[in-house]
Order: structure tokens, then C-alpha cells, then sequence
């Protein structure tokens, strides 16, 4: 059997195996239904269909290799939004837009509070507690405040000059009634030796002479009290109670403060747990916002891959039903490998500003590895692999010869070449499976 009627029989057993491949067309014959492709080959009066392919032109370019992985979109930022005060939510800022319905040929518009999907600015109110018993406290602290504020400045004050002299004058006539008193009581003993006067009349001017000089020596102690002023440890004490009322005050202030809540920054509304009449404490969420603008894609990396993911390198991130790839960065690299999947986190930060992606989302991520400058580049498909030896179809005018190659680095469409084909050379990139060396093809475009 000559070379191109063997080359026509193996043709043949291939396209027997493929559904739907033509590979025989009955020209003229003795008979009128087709026969087996097995037939065919050896049957005169049959001839080869020349299979159909697309070839591309191995050239020489720089190439970057990639790995692909599956990961989550996570937010830049996001908030469990939560109370710091106890009290019962009084109102949730209504959304500038309106349900719009119809009900028994009347139109209704009806408010929607915050919620799911609404975006607030940064400072923007997402909730309000009732703050009536933290605005009590507050007064109450500040009239403490007042109250001690007043006592300090007394004693810091001190008595006026008119006052001291006031005291001083209260000493002379303390004096002057206990001299009345002694002269008085003076008087007294030698009326009681000489028997005029009675014992009891004695004892009352013993008791007028003690009451005097108990006066005076109380209005000596006024007086140098006055005179003398208050004492540090006084003053101190009285600036202490200042301090503390004016901190109550700013805790008091600080707690009614808290019963508005702002958000954070600019933000979208995920989460909403609680409504209007609800009581809520720190413990309690209220809701959940986020960043969308920027996310992070986090992969799990395999650890035989460590040291060729760096921060700041390139990256692309496509939807995981689309085949569009937008720009990334790697922005965190995790230095610890989990024991368990044996990979190392990565995170790779992508601007969402169009809202292209949500959080939450699965996403592939293709993270730039080895490169090569000038690496003669072949596409994907025109490599196939037998017993895991690589190979491709170089086409030469109507006919391929199938050619083994040595791979170098690779990404999703291009390998590189290291041995085997020449820059120029044209490789078949469809229809391969259908293919041996030295089969008749047609080159068709693409």
C-alpha cells in the first residue's frame, strides 16, 4: 500500500469515530448507499474531503505567565453599624425616593425608610435614639457643675475687706460684754462674803462671766479665720469637685451626642436589622454598610507558587460569566500557608467605582507570574498532548506534519516554545483532534 493510500485509511478511521465529521464523499460507484469509512479507504472510485482548519504564524513577542484562581470579592471597608447609648430607635431618615402605587383607582406614594441598596454620604444620619433621658442627665450634670463651679469661687474669693471688718468689730464688743462680766462678777464675790447676795444670784454672774468669754474667743477665731483665708487643702478639695462635675458634663454631653448616629464615609447600605420602636444596646447591630468602591478579590493561593506573588504586582479580574477582564493590583500577601489547603492568602484590589462587580461575588483572578521578553509564542490550541508529550501541526502547503516541542512558560492563550519551531512557522490551531502526520487539510480563514 503506497504512503498517501495509508494516510487515507488512518484519515478514514478517525472520521469513522467522529460524530458528525465528514471525511468521504461518494463520487461515482457501483453503489448507491455509502459505505463504511473502513471500505472507503481501500474502495477505488472514493476520495478524501480535506479537513478544514485555521492555521496562526509562531512569532516571537514578550509573554507573561499566569495563574488562574478562583476567589471572593470583598468590600474595602464595611461597618457593623451598632448603637453606643441603650435606648428605643425614634426615627431612620427617610429615602429621598417614594414607592409609587395604584389601590382601587387612588395613586399612593409611600415613604421607604434607609434601607438595602440606598447609599449614604460620609456624616449622613442612619439613626436616631430617643434622647430624652440622656438630655435629662445632661442638665442635671450641668447645674452640679454650676453648684461647685459657685463653691470654688467663694472660697477663692474669700471674705470681702467690709466683712473682715464686721468681725472685727463683733471682737471689741465681745470683749466689752466680758468685761462687763468680770468686772460684774467682781462685784459679785464681795457682795456673796459680805452674805448681801444671795448663792444663786452669784452662780448666774459665774455663768454671764463664762458665756462672755466663750463669745469672745469665737469671734477671736472669726476673725482670724477671715483674716487667714481658706487652706490649700480646702481650695483643692473644691477644685476637685469642679473637675469631676466638668467631666460628668462632657460624659453626659458625649452620650446625648451618641443617639444620632452618622455614617462613617461614603457608603451603600447592606444590612438593616432593627426599625422604629426597637430598643437597642452596643450589643445589638443595627445594620451593615460598605465601600464598594474599591474591593478585594481574596484567592488562596497554592504555597509551590510562594515567593512569585509580590505585592504591587499586576493582575486581572473577570466575573466568572464573563469572559471581560478588568486591572487589579496584589495589595496584601499573607505570609502564613493554612495547614489545612496548604495555600497562602492573597488579596487583589480592583476599582469598582463603575460598579462593575458586587461584594460577595465569585470572581477568577489571573496573577501575573514568570515572563520572557522575546519568547517565540504559540496559541493554546494548537498544542496537543499525547502520553504528556506536547506537540503541534505545522501546515505546509495543503498537508501538516505533526512536530514535537519543548514548552516553556504559559497563560490561558499563549504557550511558549523553547524547542521545535522557527519563527515564521504556521501551526494548526483548530481541528487538531482530527489530524496525523502528513494529513491533507484546507486552509480556511478565520
Amino acid at each position: 500500500m503506497t504512503t498517501w493510500k495509508k494516510t487515507i485509511l488512518a484519515i478514514a478511521v478517525i472520521a469513522g469515530s467522529s460524530a458528525g465529521v465528514a471525511g468521504y464523499t461518494h463520487l461515482a460507484g457501483p453503489e448507491s448507499a455509502t459505505p463504511p469509512p473502513a471500505a472507503t479507504a481501500a474502495r477505488p472510485g472514493w476520495q478524501v474531503d480535506t479537513i478544514p482548519v485555521q492555521v496562526a504564524a509562531v512569532g516571537r513577542r514578550r509573554m507573561q505567565s499566569e495563574l488562574e484562581v478562583i476567589g471572593t470579592l470583598i468590600p474595602f471597608r464595611f461597618a457593623n453599624i451598632a448603637s453606643e447609648v441603650d435606648g428605643v430607635i425614634a426615627t431612620i431618615p427617610e429615602f429621598e425616593k417614594k414607592v409609587e402605587y395604584e389601590l382601587n383607582g387612588q395613586q399612593y406614594a409611600t415613604a421607604i425608610d434607609l434601607d438595602i441598596g440606598h447609599h449614604v454620604k460620609k456624616g449622613d444620619v442612619l439613626v436616631e435614639i430617643d434622647p430624652t433621658d440622656y438630655q435629662l442627665a445632661l442638665e442635671r450634670a450641668e447645674a452640679q457643675r454650676k453648684l461647685a463651679e459657685s463653691e470654688l469661687a467663694k472660697l477663692r474669693s474669700w471674705k470681702r475687706e467690709e466683712e473682715v471688718a464686721q468681725l472685727r468689730a463683733a471682737l471689741q464688743e465681745a470683749q466689752a460684754v466680758l468685761d462687763q462680766a468680770t468686772a460684774d462678777l467682781k462685784r459679785s464675790e464681795e457682795l456673796l462674803g459680805k452674805r448681801v447676795l444671795s448663792q444663786s444670784d452669784y452662780d448666774r454672774a459665774q455663768m454671764t462671766h463664762r458665756t462672755a468669754d466663750a463669745s469672745k474667743a469665737k469671734a477671736e477665731a472669726a476673725l482670724r479665720l477671715a483674716e487667714a483665708g481658706p487652706t490649700p487643702e480646702e481650695i483643692g478639695v473644691a477644685e476637685a469637685n469642679v473637675a469631676m462635675a466638668r467631666t460628668e458634663v462632657a460624659q453626659q454631653s458625649q452620650r446625648l451626642t451618641k443617639c444620632t448616629i452618622h455614617s462613617p464615609y461614603d457608603a451603600v447600605v447592606v444590612d438593616r436589622y432593627v426599625g422604629v420602636g426597637d430598643r437597642v444596646s452596643p450589643a445589638i447591630p443595627i445594620m451593615q454598610i460598605i465601600d464598594p468602591s474599591i474591593l478585594f478579590a481574596e484567592v488562596g493561593v497554592p504555597e509551590r507558587y510562594q515567593g512569585l506573588i509580590r505585592q504591587n504586582d499586576r493582575a486581572e479580574i473577570r466575573a466568572r460569566e464573563s469572559s471581560k477582564r478588568v486591572p487589579g493590583v496584589v495589595a496584601l500577601v499573607n505570609e502564613k500557608i493554612d495547614p489545612e489547603t496548604r495555600t497562602f492568602r492573597v488579596r487583589v484590589a480592583t476599582d469598582n467605582a463603575a460598579g462593575v462587580f458586587k461584594a460577595g461575588s465569585f470572581v477568577t483572578v489571573a496573577l501575573a507570574l514568570d515572563a520572557s521578553a522575546d519568547a517565540l509564542v504559540v496559541p493554546a490550541g494548537a498544542v496537543t498532548f499525547a502520553e504528556g508529550c506536547p506537540s503541534v501541526f505545522v501546515y505546509r502547503e495543503g498537508r501538516v506534519e505533526k512536530r514535537a516541542v519543548k514548552l516553556g512558560i504559559s497563560n490561558q492563550s499563549e504557550l511558549e516554545v523553547l524547542a521545535g519551531l522557527s519563527e515564521g512557522e504556521e501551526v494548526v490551531v483548530t481541528n487538531t483532534a482530527l489530524l496525523v502526520d502528513g494529513a491533507q487539510v484546507r486552509r480556511k480563514s478565520g
